[in-house]
Formats: structure tokens, C-alpha cells, sequence
């Protein structure tokens, strides 16, 4: 390194040997003193790292530093001449008490010990790491269990070479060490595996190892579960009965931890799926080791570990699936399994060999085979490939379609599409797609097996139909079921939610598939009710969801609706029929106009019977009384439907013979009722009115001519008042009642028949003296007494015959004989049974008064009558029957008018 020239000052010359002399006598004999030592910044116009500068100055003890200071532009690099030289040339001696010292670092120190210790491990090491390795190799050629710590560093299908003692040992010493370890070695199971296997004899042996569950109060058997497995080869030969002796010598191939599958896999298999809060993630206990029925492929290594789970009456069978590779002496477990139904089994179910290994999930009457086929992996390790239906080997939107339909349950419409594919395009036909093929007819050969089983129960046969896609069959045996008094609720059971996933599946490929429109429209109509129903079938068809009863449907919505309301929802009417209307005579209705429930034409007349027309004011649907116009009612409303909603009856059993029967009542003057059946056949629905077409009887001009209703036989309570009493005894019971009822019905009688002699109506004493005996009947007509229990004062009926207010114009009475005449007839019950003395077109009057005494209905001054009190389904008012004319209304109390008033 090139050293940087050194500033020099102007000094005294010296010579050397003075300078010398200086030199060592500063070096040797020093004072005591301090050294400051200051660094001097570097020069702004140098652009490398400068070399340390320091200014030194010595003084005694407490001697300050000079004012100007110097600097020696050296580095601990040069040497101690360069050092001594810069020191004498730029500061020579003065005569001064302050002297300067040259400062250099101390040599460092040597360690000479430190790199004899280092050499002597590395060689110790290397010493060590040689036996070591030698060590390790020695065992992997005699006994590699020795090293079975290698394992991790090896691959891990060659980790046979790492298996602990597979030195041979006897049965009997291996039962003996199990016992040690408290281990007990259940049931083995010989394999033909390897050499000797040609000769069908046993050459490895798997052992499956048992330990006590802990906290398991079970019988001690009970409580082993499966903790090992083990493979051994045989080393001598079994003894003569082909089983285990305790001198047969065995060397261990393998061993393999086990532990069985998870319980909420397992539980999943329950009818229904797992319940919630039913199954956890502990695993549930292996019992045994036990060979897979069918005939195996070669090389004969699969075994199947098993255990049993009980649920209620439900015993699910689980398990796993394994291999033994003799060959690199390996065990492994491949796949689990659990079945309601029974043990995995070898089928030759695509025909290619080696067989394939089917799983039988089946639940219920729900098909569910899991097919496995047997494929090698790299290294020569089988394994268990099972055949998938998600998606087709190639693209086509046929294969697609056939999956989807086998994925939701179709199957025999899911082969009938792939064969026809496979039937049209042979030249792109796979191994792939034959497998899927292979599976989905596995599946329709057990759905059709089951379809064509005879079975007891309507609803089980209905659900085989269903499952094996077999539309039109279910739907005729559902109508036949039905028609046979079965509910509809009760057939379909809990398969409502799949018997809609397959129909949406079948019209999701096919949307003009009416009979699964059918399926899954009665299904919605019956979870959902009916509105949601023509949604559903409107979303099906690709039409517009209607928005108001007005909206048009799509005309296979408006065909299959007519289907579904021919089917009642129960079996049976929803409810009674409440009917009430008029009826007149229809010479001869054309078949055009009106419709059957059941789609049929009109049937021929009886001998001696008459059309009727009937239309209806009222009915109840169920919930409410609906009264004409019927504008709630839309065209979507097919007949079936509409009969039900009636509460008609059954429409399939209309269309067998079993008509719903309505009365045709009149009443004659004397308040009398007269009824005549007439029976329904078909209605139709004209804007906002609903007309029956019905037959019976003919009637005689007398009964044609008089008011009459069309009545149901649930649509009226009739109610007859059950109290009665003297107007005498209601005038001392409640005086102030009594006495205004007098007075009112004097006042009454007078102006309505002033020829009558009447007491004077400020007369109480007379009044009750010519009214006492009269007979009024007690009834709640307003609904007061229900609503205020504090007033139970119902009201007074008094019914009077046509002879009392107008007599016989020849036979004048005396006041006295009038009065005693009006008070010798009692008035008759309401309405009144008895033959009336009256004559036949002179009708009763009748008045009511109320809880105050005064009167709220009169007869006397109005052309109507009272015939009967009914009360209507649902409410607690009752109505009058009240007829007027030819007409017959219903009217109910209405407290603001405080009048009765026909209802609406």
C-alpha cells in the first residue's frame, strides 16, 4: 500500500544521533501522565475510507492541551521506525516541561493450544461417524429392524426394511408377549399369498390385535376393540386341522395401527340422515378381521376390519377395506365402508376382470351401490378407484343428462338414455362410459326388482313406482288408493321431498313430462297449498309466475291443475258442505255449459226426475262464508277444485256414483218446514256466480210456488227457543220489562187491527188481565247476554195465530169474550210443529221485544215472516229465516240500527 506523503514544518536541524538519543530516552524513561486523544473529521474532498487520524498530547498530570494541535498522518500499519521518525522530525525538543509520546498498539497475543484441540476433535469426530455408519450398515445386512430409525430418510413404500423383529418366532412366543402387554390376538385369517399360494395353500396369516375399550361397562368380549394389525408369513407349515399351532413359526411381514371410522359418517346412514345432535367425531371401535365375499382378484391380500353400531332398531355394519402386498411386505387400508344392509362383496359388474368391489348403502326402499374398481398405482401398490357419475368420460349433453338423471334417483330413464347413446354412436363409446353404464344398470335392476314385488301397503308399492320411474302407474294406483278411502298425506308418507327432487331432475331434461309435472305439483299443492302449486307448474313450463287470479296460465299449467284437482287432499272432502242458494227447473241444460268434477259427460236422468238450477249466495270454504258475488273466485278455478273447495265430496268418488245430496226446503204459512232431496252433477262458474246443475223429484205447483232455500244439510243449526213463559209471570218477574210489553203490543194490535175492543193501553191492570195468559218464548236473538254477562234478560217472542186478529165477521163478541178469547190461545213455539186451526194462506205474525220492552221485529204492519232461527257455522248471533214474498232472506241483529237486517 502506498503511503501518503507526510506534512513536514520548519525546525531546527539536528543530527541523527542527538535525534536518536531523544528518541530512546523518551521511550524509556516517561513521566506519569494523561493523554487526550481527539479524532480530526475527514476532509470533504476525500472519496474513500481515510485512514484514522488522531491528535496525541502529553503533559503532566493536570497540564491542559495546547491550543494548536498537530496531527501525524500515520496508520497502525507502519512501522515503529516510520512512527519514531514523524515523531522527531515534526516535533522536535524544546524546552519545555510538556513532553510528547509515541503511541502504538500492544502485539497481540498467541494462542498456540487452540488449533491442536480442533484438530483433535475433528479427528475424534470423523472416527466416530465411520464406526457409526459402519455400525448401521452391519445391522441393515443382518437385522434392519436394528436401525428401524432410518424409516424417515427412506421412501415410504420400501419401509419393509425397517420392520421391528422379523426374526422367525414361534405362535406360542408371540401369544406370550401379546399377553405381556396386555393384548389379547383375536380370530387370524389365512391368505394364499405368494409362493404356495398356486397350491391353495395359506402363506400369510393376518392377526388382528384386541385391546379393552377403556370406560366400557359391556360384557369383557364386548369391549375389545381392534388397536393392530399384523401380517406374518409362515415359516413352517400349519398343523394337520390347517390351523396355528403354538410350534408354527411365523416371521413378521408387518404391522399397521388401526382405528375404526368416524361415528357421524356412520350414523349418516340412518333412514333420514343423521338426527341433529345424533353422532360425533370419535371413532368407533373394529371387532374382527374377516375375508370379502366373492371371488377376489388375484393376488388374494384384501381383507375387510369390521364392527356393528346399534341405533334403536337400526344395526349399521362399518368398516375398512384392506391389502397386503406380499411382495414388498406391506399392509394398508384403503378405503371405509359402512351398510345398512350387509357386508361389502366382489360382483363382476362391468364384466372386465379382475371383479369390482360393490358397497351396499341402500337406505330404506333407496338403492345406493357404491362400485369400486381395482386399479395398480405407482410402485405396484393396488387401489380402489370407485366409479364416479359426475361427469361423462367425453362431451355430450345426452351423457350428461343420463348422470344428472341417475345422481337424483332416476335410474331406468338414466340406462334408457345412455343406451340409446351407445346404440347411436358406437364408434365413441369407452370403457369409461360403459362402467357408468355397468353401474346405473346395477341400480335400475334393483329398482325394478322392488316395482314389481307384490307388497301389502298401498304407500310402499306407490314409492317403488315412484323410485323406479313408473309415472303413470303411480298415478293410476294413487287414484285407486284414494278411491279405496286411503289419505293422501298418509300414502306419500316421508318420500314427498324426493318424489319432488325426481320429478324436478325428469322435467329439468324433459319439461314437457306431464306426468312428473303431476308428481310434483301434488306435492307442492299439498305442503304448500295451491297458489304455490301454479307457481311451481308455471316455473316448470317457462311461463310467468301469475300475479293476480285474472294472469293466464300456460296451457299444460291449466292441464295438469285439472289433473290435481280432481284428487282430493285427504282422501275426502276437506270439510262438510255448507251450501245455501235457490233452485228453479231447467228444462234441458246443454252438456256444453257445464262441467263434471271428474271430466265426464252429464249421465242420463232417472225416470220421473228434473233438471234443477241452482244458485248459490253462500257457502263455506272452509274458513269463512263467501256470499254472491263471488268475485274472489278466478278462471283458474277448475272444476275439480271448485267442487272440492264446495266441500262437495270426493270428486273421484263423484265419478263413481257417490253424488253430495242438497235439500230444497220450503216453509208453508204456518211456519211448517217440507224438504226434497235433489242431488248434484256438475257446476260451472259464470263471472262472479257458481251455479249447480242438479236432479231430483219434480215439485207440485203448491211447493214451486212458496219461498224456498237450497240448504246443505250442514249449512243451518236450527235452534228452537227451549225457554217459554206467561206474560203474567214475565210482568211479576221483571215489572218494568212486562209492563212495557203490554203496552207496546196494545198499541200494536190497535193500529194494525183497529177493529179489535182492547183495553186501554194506560190500563196495566187490564192489559195484564187480557194478555196474562198469552205464552212468549225466551231466546238470545241480539247476542247482548253473550257479550254482557252481567245481562242475561234475552228476548221475548210472541207468535200469534191469524183466528186471533181477525175473527169470524158473524160471530161478534162482547169485549169481555174477546178478552177472554186472545187469552185462551196461547201462542205456539217458534217454529211451530202443530196444526194450526187457521186457515191455510193465513199466516202466523210474530213479534220479538227486547230485553228493555221494546219492539225490535214486527209482523203485524210488514209482508214478511218468520219461519225459522238458525245459526250459521262459526258464529255465535243466530240469524232469522225470514220469508218475504218468494224470497226467503237471513237476517242477523245488528246493534247500531238496534235492528234486524238481512245479512250479506
Amino acid at each position: 500500500m502506498k503511503k501518503p506523503a507526510r506534512r513536514t514544518r520548519p525546525a531546527q536541524k539536528q543530527s541523527a544521533s542527538s535525534s536518536s538519543m531523544a528518541a530512546r530516552h523518551l521511550r524509556f524513561t516517561p513521566p506519569r501522565v494523561k493523554v487526550f486523544v481527539s479524532p480530526e473529521p475527514p476532509s470533504p474532498k476525500t472519496t474513500v475510507a481515510p485512514r484514522p487520524k488522531v491528535n496525541v498530547w502529553v503533559g503532566r498530570f493536570a497540564k491542559q492541551p495546547a491550543p494548536e494541535s498537530r496531527s501525524v498522518d500515520l496508520s497502525l500499519e507502519d512501522s515503529l521506525e516510520d512512527w519514531e521518525e514523524a515523531f522527531l522530525n515534526e516535533n522536535p525538543p524544546v524546552e519545555s516541561n510538556g513532553v510528547k509520546l509515541l503511541v502504538s498498539p500492544p502485539p497481540p497475543k498467541q494462542r498456540p493450544w487452540l488449533g491442536s484441540l480442533l484438530a483433535t476433535l475433528l479427528w475424534l469426530g470423523s472416527g466416530s461417524f465411520v464406526a457409526m455408519a459402519g455400525c448401521t450398515a452391519f445391522w441393515l445386512i443382518v437385522n434392519p429392524g436394528r436401525v428401524s430409525w432410518l424409516g424417515w430418510a427412506l421412501p415410504e413404500w420400501n419401509r419393509e426394511a425397517f420392520i421391528r423383529d422379523d426374526t422367525p418366532r414361534s405362535w406360542g412366543a408371540i401369544q406370550a408377549e401379546a399377553a405381556q402387554q396386555n393384548r389379547t390376538l383375536g380370530t387370524p385369517l389365512m391368505r394364499p399369498i405368494g409362493r404356495g399360494a398356486s397350491a391353495g395353500k395359506a402363506t400369510v396369516v393376518l392377526v388382528p390385535v384386541l385391546a379393552v375399550q377403556p370406560r366400557c361397562a359391556d360384557p369383557a368380549e364386548a369391549c375389545l376393540h381392534l388397536v393392530e394389525l399384523r401380517a406374518y408369513h409362515l415359516e413352517t407349515p400349519l398343523d394337520s386341522a390347517g390351523r396355528l399351532s403354538s410350534d408354527t413359526r411365523l416371521q413378521l411381514g408387518d404391522r399397521l395401527p388401526v382405528a375404526g371410522p368416524r361415528e357421524f359418517g356412520v350414523v349418516s346412514l340412518l333412514p333420514g340422515g343423521a338426527p341433529a345432535g345424533q353422532g360425533s367425531t370419535r371413532r368407533l371401535p373394529l371387532q374382527q378381521i374377516e375375508p370379502i365375499e366373492g371371488d377376489a382378484p388375484k393376488p388374494d391380500g384384501w381383507f375387510s376390519l369390521s364392527g356393528q353400531q346399534r341405533r334403536g332398531s337400526q344395526a349399521i355394519a362399518y368398516g375398512q377395506i384392506g391389502y397386503y402386498d406380499a411382495a414388498q411386505r406391506r399392509l394398508r387400508l384403503l378405503i371405509s365402508w359402512s351398510s345398512l344392509v350387509r357386508r361389502p362383496r366382489w360382483q363382476a359388474v362391468t364384466g372386465d376382470d379382475p371383479p369390482e368391489l360393490v358397497v351396499d348403502q341402500t337406505v330404506g326402499l333407496e338403492p345406493q351401490f357404491t362400485v369400486y374398481q381395482v386399479k395398480p398405482a405407482e410402485g405396484g401398490i393396488m387401489r380402489l378407484e370407485a366409479i364416479a357419475l359426475e361427469q361423462p368420460p367425453f362431451a355430450s349433453q345426452s351423457l350428461e343428462n343420463a348422470l344428472f338423471l341417475a345422481r337424483n334417483g332416476l335410474w331406468s330413464h338414466a340406462r334408457a338414455w345412455m343406451e340409446g347413446y351407445k346404440k347411436r354412436n358406437p364408434k365413441t363409446w369407452t370403457a369409461a362410459a360403459q362402467a357408468q353404464l355397468d353401474l346405473i344398470a346395477l341400480h335400475a335392476a334393483a329398482t325394478r326388482a322392488q316395482a314389481e314385488r307384490d307388497r301389502a301397503s298401498p304407500s310402499q308399492r306407490l314409492a317403488t313406482l315412484i323410485i323406479d320411474s313408473r309415472w303413470e302407474a303411480a298415478i293410476a294406483l294413487l287414484q285407486t288408493a284414494l278411491r279405496d278411502g286411503a289419505d293422501l298425506r298418509t300414502l306419500i308418507g316421508g318420500d314427498a321431498n324426493r318424489w319432488r327432487q325426481r320429478a324436478e331432475a325428469m322435467l329439468r331434461v324433459d319439461a314437457d313430462h306431464t306426468d312428473a309435472q303431476f308428481i310434483g305439483g301434488l306435492v307442492v299443492m299439498l305442503r304448500q297449498g295451491r297458489d304455490e302449486a301454479i307457481a311451481w307448474l308455471q316455473t316448470q313450463n317457462r311461463a310467468p309466475i301469475p300475479k293476480t287470479p285474472a294472469s293466464p296460465l300456460h296451457p299444460r299449467t291449466q292441464a295438469v291443475l285439472r289433473r290435481l284437482d280432481q284428487l282430493p287432499l285427504h282422501g275426502q272432502s276437506l270439510y262438510p258442505s255448507r251450501l245455501i242458494g235457490t233452485a228453479t227447473p231447467l228444462p234441458s241444460p246443454r252438456p256444453g255449459d257445464w262441467d263434471t268434477p271428474d271430466g265426464s259427460a252429464l249421465p242420463t236422468l232417472p225416470d220421473g226426475e228434473v233438471w234443477y238450477r241452482i244458485s248459490l249466495t253462500r257457502y263455506h270454504d272452509g274458513t269463512t262464508w263467501q256470499h254472491a258475488p263471488f268475485s274472489q273466485l278466478s278462471s283458474r278455478l277448475t272444476p275439480g277444485f271448485l267442487w272440492n273447495q264446495l266441500g262437495l265430496g270426493d270428486s273421484q268418488s263423484a265419478a263413481y256414483g257417490n253424488r253430495p245430496t242438497l235439500q230444497y226446503t220450503t216453509w208453508n204459512p204456518q211456519a211448517q218446514m217440507q224438504s226434497h232431496p235433489l242431488t248434484v252433477r256438475a257446476l260451472r262458474l259464470q263471472g262472479s256466480a257458481i251455479q249447480l246443475l242438479a236432479s231430483g223429484q219434480p215439485l207440485g205447483d203448491s211447493l214451486a210456488n212458496r219461498p224456498h232455500l237450497v240448504l246443505s244439510d250442514a249449512a243451518l243449526n236450527w235452534e228452537l227457543p227451549t225457554d217459554s213463559t206467561s206474560l203474567a209471570a214475565l210482568h211479576l218477574q221483571q215489572p218494568q220489562q212486562g209492563s212495557a210489553i203490554l203496552r207496546t203490543l196494545a198499541t200494536e194490535l190497535r193500529r194494525a187491527r183497529p177493529n179489535l175492543p182492547l183495553p186501554p193501553a194506560d190500563d196495566p191492570e187490564a192489559l195484564a188481565q187480557a194478555f196474562g195468559s198469552w205464552s212468549v218464548q225466551l231466546a238470545d236473538l241480539t247476542g247482548d247476554s253473550r257479550r254482557d254477562h252481567s245481562n242475561r234478560q234475552p228476548e221475548v217472542i210472541l207468535v200469534l195465530h191469524p183466528d186471533l186478529l181477525d175473527p169470524p165477521p158473524a160471530e161478534p163478541a162482547q169485549e169481555s169474550d174477546n178478552l177472554e178469547l186472545l187469552g185462551a190461545s196461547p201462542s205456539p213455539p217458534v217454529p211451530s210443529s202443530a196444526p194450526s186451526s187457521a186457515p191455510p194462506d193465513a199466516p202466523l205474525r210474530t213479534l220479538i221485544f227486547s230485553a228493555s220492552g221494546s219492539l225490535v221485529y214486527n209482523e203485524l204492519t210488514t209482508n214478511t215472516q218468520l219461519v225459522a232461527i238458525a245459526r250459521l257455522e262459526g258464529e255465535t248471533a243466530p240469524v232469522l229465516v225470514i220469508t218475504q214474498g218468494d224470497r226467503v232472506t237471513l237476517r242477523r241483529w245488528l246493534a247500531s240500527p238496534q235492528r234486524f237486517e238481512p245479512i250479506d
